[in-house]
C-alpha cells in the first residue's frame, strides 16, 4: 500500500526523483518521509526506488547547526506541514500562518511575524526548488533590536565623542583667536586716541593677526611722523606771520616820520600869499 500515491505518480510520469510529503505509515506507526527514485529501462519506468526517511535524521540536521537556545529552526513539507523542529513540534501540525504566507510569496526572504507558539520573530526562510520543502530560522526580536540598539548606542556615543572633541577644538581654536583679536582692539583703541600701540602684541602664532598688528604700528608710526611734520610746518608758518608782523610794524615805523614831513609841506604848499623861500623849501621837502 502507497500512503502517498501522488509522489509516485509524479515520479512515474516525470522520471525524475522526488522527496514526498511527511506521512503516517501504519505498518511501523510512525511518520516518515518517502524519497522515491525512478529505475529506468529503455526509457521508461521499470520500477521505483523508495526510501523511508525518519524525522529525526532532519532534527539531527538541526541539532548539529549548535543554534542559539532562543532561536528556532523548523523544515516543513510542500504542504507546510513539520518535518523537522527545533524546539520539537509534532507533523500534524503545521508551520505557523506567517511563515506559509511568507513562503508562498517569495521562494527566499525574511519578514516579522509570529510563531506557532506566538513568539514575535525576525525570520529568515529559503524554499527547495527540487523538494518544494522550506527551511526558516527564526530570531527573537529583542535580540535584533538589542544589537541594534548597542550598534545605535555605539554610534551615539561616538556623535556624542566627536561633538565634544569638535566643540573643545573649536573653544581652543577661539581662544587662540580670541585673544590676538582682544589685543588688535586694545591696539586700535590707543592708535585713535593717538597714543603708540606696543611694539610686539601677544599674538599666538596667527600670521595674519600678527600681519594686522604690524600695520597698526606701522600706521601709528606715520600717523605720529605726519602729526610732527604738522606741528614743525604750524611753528614756521606762526614765525613767519610774526616776522611780516614786525616788518610792517618797522615799516610803519620808519615811514611815518618823513610821511609827516611831505604831508605838513603839501598842506603849506597850498596856503596862498606863501613867500618864495618857504615855497622853495617845502618843494624841496
Amino acid at each position: 500500500m502507497i500512503a502517498d500515491l501522488e509522489s509516485r505518480q509524479r515520479v512515474e510520469l516525470t522520471q525524475q526523483p522526488n522527496a514526498a510529503s511527511i506521512t503516517y505509515r501504519q505498518a511501523t506507526n510512525a511518520y516518515v518521509v518517502p524519497i522515491r527514485i525512478p529505475i529506468l529501462r529503455d526509457g521508461a519506468v521499470a520500477y521505483i526506488l523508495t526510501a523511508l526517511i525518519k524525522p529525526d535524521a532532519f532534527s539531527r540536521l538541526i541539532s548539529t547547526q549548535r543554534l542559539s537556545e532562543t532561536w528556532i529552526s523548523g523544515l516543513v513539507d510542500a504542504t507546510g506541514h513539520f518535518i523537522a523542529r527545533s524546539p520539537p513540534r509534532s507533523p500534524t501540525e503545521m508551520a505557523s500562518a506567517d511563515f506559509r504566507a511568507a513562503i508562498r510569496t517569495s521562494a527566499e526572504g525574511w519578514y516579522r511575524g509570529l510563531t506557532v507558539e506566538g513568539i514575535e520573530m525576525y525570520t529568515s526562510h529559503k524554499t527547495s526548488g527540487f523538494t518544494n520543502w522550506s527551511v526558516g530560522v527564526g530570531i527573537p526580536i529583542s535580540e535584533v533590536n538589542a544589537a541594534a540598539y548597542r550598534a545605535a548606542a555605539l554610534i551615539a556615543f561616538g556623535a556624542l565623542f566627536t561633538f565634544g572633541l569638535a566643540f573643545w577644538f573649536a573653544f581652543r581654536t577661539g581662544r587662540r583667536i580670541a585673544a590676538p583679536i582682544t589685543d588688535l582692539v586694545a591696539a586700535a583703541r590707543l592708535v585713535g586716541a593717538g597714543k603708540a600701540p606696543p611694539d610686539a602684541p601677544t599674538i599666538a602664532g596667527i600670521r595674519e593677526v600678527r600681519d594686522v598688528a604690524q600695520a597698526l604700528v606701522e600706521a601709528s608710526n606715520a600717523i605720529h611722523q605726519r602729526e610732527a611734520r604738522i606741528a614743525h610746518e604750524q611753528s614756521l608758518l606762526r614765525a613767519a606771520d610774526r616776522a611780516k608782523d614786525e616788518f610792517l610794524a618797522m615799516l610803519g615805523h620808519e615811514l611815518r616820520n618823513p610821511l609827516s614831513a611831505v604831508s605838513n609841506a603839501a598842506i603849506i604848499l597850498q596856503k596862498p600869499g606863501l613867500s618864495t623861500e618857504n615855497r622853495l623849501a617845502a618843494q624841496s621837502i
